[in-house]
């Protein structure tokens, strides 16, 4: 496939060279649109629900945590930030689940086969971890690791898009004054 972007005229003594006309039948014209990154789902709205099987086989509904307090954290293995996060998340999950915070890691990139199971245990995550290509799309999931903190009613009380140094006191604020 191949796509003319710009040209430029000097001097040319057949102009008609460069027109429409001159480019072959067999070139099918398109004009370029470039890619709009879709906004996150806005915060007060109902967080969509889904039901996935998590990488030990248990099924897993947002429906079925109303009245918890959810964390929502997509990511896959290739991304650096993502990974930063892990060891915050599961540091998280250990000290408020026994409060009714509850942790779901969902990766809309990598296969069940890619390994993953293996990766998450060598980094010790112990929080379910589901696989939703679907999801991501719901939650307009464009890059990664993007976070939702859905609060007991199921609605959206926080999000974030990538993650830094501060991302862990944001997230623990916003759990404490939610449990």
């Amino acid at each position: 496939r191949n796509i003319i972007t710009k040209y430029e005229i000097n001097n040319l003594k057949d102009d008609g060279i460069f027109a429409l006309r001159s480019i072959p039948d067999y070139y099918r014209m398109i004009d370029f649109v470039p890619f709009k990154k879709p906004e996150p789902l806005p915060k007060d709205t109902i967080a969509p629900n889904f039901k996935l099987l998590s990488l030990t086989g248990q099924e897993i509904s947002l429906a079925n945590l109303k009245g918890k307090l959810v964390l929502l954290d997509f990511f896959y293995k290739a991304c650096y930030p993502c990974m930063q996060a892990l060891p915050v998340l599961q540091e998280l999950h250990e000290k408020y689940k026994g409060r009714g915070l509850h942790i779901i890691g969902i990766d809309p990139v990598d296969k069940k086969e890619d390994g993953l199971s293996a990766f998450l245990a060598k980094r010790g995550v112990t929080y379910p971890v589901l696989l939703g290509q679907d999801v991501a799309k719901d939650y307009r999931i464009s890059s990664c690791p993007t976070t939702y903190l859905v609060d007991k009613t199921g609605k959206i009380i926080y999000i974030e898009v990538g993650y830094n140094k501060d991302s862990k006191s944001k997230w623990e604020e916003i759990i404490l004054k939610n449990l």
